[in-house]
């Protein structure tokens, strides 16, 4: 499961790199790598949903490293919902009257780059795991 794991991992990390980049006008490399990186993002909930509920369960007993962790995970999900939904609502309104609706769009670039910072503090979390991945073994 650890090659399927960092695969869907590294993918959104790059994906949602890509997504920061800039465009002319027209929104639909950011609409198409932003849908990938929420396919991903969905993925890998799925793959983490397990140990996340566990972590729930025991929340009281867990050490506060551990505890800051699963605080970190809930914003991101808190936060990526927000930032999926008002995109796809930003990009439907984009696709039938050619704007963004200002408000959305607003909330949809502040939150992903605030979700963006919380995927940076959620990898530093994580990298004794992730560095545990790309370990040779002799």
């Amino acid at each position: 499961m650890k090659p399927v794991k960092i695969t869907v991992d590294m993918a959104m990390l790059v994906f949602i790199v890509l997504s920061l980049l800039r465009w002319d006008g027209d929104p639909t490399f950011h609409i198409t790598v932003g849908s990938i990186f929420s396919i991903l993002f969905i993925v890998h909930f799925i793959l983490n949903f397990r140990p996340f509920i566990k972590m729930a369960e025991k929340f009281g007993k867990l050490k506060i490293q551990i505890k800051l962790q699963y605080i970190v995970d809930v914003l991101l999900i808190l936060i990526w919902t927000i930032v999926f939904a008002a995109g796809i609502i930003a990009a439907f309104n984009y696709l039938s009257t050619g704007s963004f609706s200002h408000g959305l769009g607003r909330l949809h670039g502040v939150l992903g780059r605030i979700g963006c910072g919380f995927i940076g503090i959620h990898i530093i979390q994580h990298i004794k795991q992730i560095l545990s991945y790309f370990k040779v073994k002799k």
